[in-house]
């Protein structure tokens, strides 16, 4: 199919002239390949047969591989094909079924982590390599085995002893060597190549992370506070790419882009703890800027690591953009294809949306945390039964014909009215919450509390903006006994008139 609507013939369109980063996907394509030269492996790799691996959906070489590794006997049977002195016992794995793995699989994946050391020029990282990692759920373990069989494969190669090649009975995904020639497949080739340059650069970022704590630079408490989640993140993307890989080796016509970010919606969650917790990095890379000089040779603090940490947040903004301009770029007359990226703009969108909320929310928590170390005297309210902080802001407030400053908070329970009162040398706070007697605070910024609402006695919220004349203001009808009392906050625009009256 030609032309600017649904794209080229490339399954995998290659952006010229950069080079791409190589995924997992792509390692594993390349080494299934490879293995499959080895007597036994087209069992081990396809034991239920080719069709049950092949089929209309895409494959999956990552998982290919990893249940053959969980057999053991596939990684001593390579490992014996160097021919070493003690050869590793190949067990006989009649009657096996997936998923049941048990001394007799995990025996000869021990055996050869231990020989392969003393084989192979393996990094700190690769020799911490141990048999849990195989069988975790996570990719970060199970790229270190790809790596060890990588080198296993360049050794054997290296002394004569690779088999010759073999066909496979069936076509690997695999990537055109053409460039792209029209719009849509520009776009995919972007996309993909910029999401394994992403991983690619989250693995660097990994690594370094690993050699702060490992070479002792940092406390190991300090990992959470400057890089949060990266480790999931990570894994994530791995899959995120795998997917994205299996769905562009089909046939333009079939790939379904969306629905890979339909599928993995929930696991888009796993960006809202780093999201949160960006800003605190930022200032934790700042404080420890001068202890991070020891690997300056590595990453350079004061510039590459920020520029590093932002960006799953620079990732994630790009997501909607991409999925517009393929919709853009994509047949109108394709209409399982239009569906398909629409689906996925909107899950891309709700993802964005959620964690701007928990971040939003999260921000709340640590001011409201603010106000109550701040405040000068809380006159016998307990801020514990106010409920969620919404938002807060400073205003004009206008009662009785006069107008005065003062900083809003809107709790889900409660109307806070405060005044800066400057700067305060405060007591510090005993154990119950009184003040001690004693020990003092250095001076900080505290608030004066001038006013309390209970939200329940609030009648009315009345919008007295008048446009026209750039006045914007909201007027708050609420019930004190039995009276009625009123107040107007003056609004700097109609978007926070909105927001407040809401």
């Amino acid at each position: 199919m030609n032309g600017a609507g649904t794209g080229g013939g490339a399954y995998l369109p290659q952006a010229v002239p950069r080079p791409m980063a190589t995924s997992l996907f792509q390692q594993c394509v390349a080494m299934i390949e490879k293995l499959y030269r080895f007597p036994l492996f087209d069992r081990y790799l396809f034991p239920s047969g080719v069709d049950h691996i092949v089929g209309p959906q895409s494959i999956d070489p990552v998982q290919i591989l990893l249940d053959c590794f969980r057999l053991g006997a596939p990684l001593a049977l390579l490992y014996n094909h160097l021919q070493p002195v003690v050869p590793i016992e190949v067990p006989d794995l009649t009657g096996f079924q997936y998923g049941n793995y048990q001394s007799r699989e995990k025996k000869p994946v021990m055996k050869f982590l231990i020989a392969i050391k003393n084989e192979l020029d393996l990094s700190e990282e690769e020799k911490s390599t141990i048999l849990s990692d195989l069988y975790a759920d996570n990719t970060n373990q199970f790229v270190k085995f790809i790596r060890i069989v990588e080198k296993l494969i360049a050794r054997i190669e290296q002394v004569g002893l690779l088999p010759p090649p073999r066909a496979l009975p069936f076509e690997l995904p695999s990537q055109s060597t053409e460039s792209p020639s029209d719009n849509r497949s520009k776009l995919v080739a972007e996309l993909i190549e910029t999401e394994r340059k992403y991983i690619e650069d989250l693995e660097f970022l990994q690594k370094y992370q690993n050699m702060l704590f490992d070479q002792n630079v940092l406390a190991k408490q300090k990992k959470y506070d400057i890089f949060c989640n990266l480790d999931a993140i990570l894994d994530f993307q791995r899959r995120f790419l795998i997917m994205l890989e299996g769905t562009l080796a089909l046939p333009p016509s079939e790939q379904r882009i969306g629905q890979v970010f339909v599928n993995t919606e929930e696991q888009f969650r796993v960006y809202e703890i780093y999201c949160a917790n960006y800003d605190i990095s930022v200032q934790h890379v700042a404080e420890e800027q001068e202890t991070l000089m020891q690997l300056q040779s590595v990453m350079d603090p004061v510039i590459q690591l920020p520029s590093y940490l932002i960006k799953p947040v620079q990732r994630l903004l790009k997501y909607p953009l991409f999925l517009t301009d393929l919709i853009k770029f994509t047949d109108k007359a394709s209409e399982a294809q239009q569906e398909d990226l629409k689906a996925g703009l909107d899950t891309v969108k709700r993802v964005g949306e959620h964690i701007n909320e928990q971040k939003r929310r999260d921000e709340n928590r640590h001011l409201k945390q603010d106000l109550v170390e701040k405040m000068e005297d809380w006159k016998n309210l307990n801020p514990d039964e106010f409920g969620e902080l919404l938002l807060t802001d400073k205003f004009s407030m206008r009662t009785n014909d006069t107008d005065r400053e003062y900083f809003i908070f809107l709790f889900e329970r409660m109307l806070i009215c405060c005044k800066d009162a400057g700067k305060k040398t405060r007591k510090s706070r005993g154990l119950t919450g009184g003040l001690s007697s004693s020990a003092q605070q250095p001076s900080m910024n505290v608030f004066q509390l001038r006013g309390n609402i209970d939200i329940r006695l609030v009648e009315r919220v009345v919008d007295t903006s008048k446009p026209e004349q750039q006045a914007f203001g909201l007027k708050v009808l609420w019930r004190d006994g039995k009276e009625h009392e009123t107040f107007v906050l003056k609004c700097r625009n109609m978007e926070q008139v909105k927001l407040w009256s809401e």
